[in-house]
């Protein structure tokens, strides 16, 4: 049983291929009623190692892991359909830094990845030719 052999480019990026980390992308969006546009408060993107980093990252976030009824799908062609890429977490959020602080409903989409990276020398190369 013969193989082809890989080529120099293949190799390398084997050689300098990275383990995986799960990547959890929230999104915070708020509106003042639940009848109005909602806008964009921040984004924030955080990287862990375990599934069970997720967990608590979620715990310590949100007090608890949220139920995630309202799901967040994504269309691909691959899979003929969708998939659930997160889900949607809603609250009443209210401004307490000031004595009668304000009220908006909140909304977090909340999108969990695996994220595979590589490194090479060679990506530089590519860039730069």
């Amino acid at each position: 049983m013969s193989s082809e052999p890989r080529s120099e480019i293949e190799t390398v990026k084997a050689e300098y291929q990275t383990s995986g980390q799960y990547e959890v992308e929230i999104t915070e969006t708020g509106r003042q009623h639940t009848r109005d546009e909602a806008y964009i408060i921040s984004k924030s993107v955080n990287t862990f190692d375990t599934i069970k980093e997720v967990q608590e990252h979620l715990k310590e976030r949100y007090g608890r892991i949220p139920n995630g009824r309202n799901k967040i799908y994504v269309d691909t062609p691959t899979q003929n359909g969708s998939i659930v890429i997160g889900f949607l977490y809603s609250y009443w959020n209210t401004d307490i830094s000031h004595y009668n602080g304000s009220q908006w409903f909140q909304t977090d989409w909340i999108v969990i990845s695996y994220i595979r990276r590589s490194i090479s020398p060679e990506f530089v190369k590519e860039v730069l030719s």
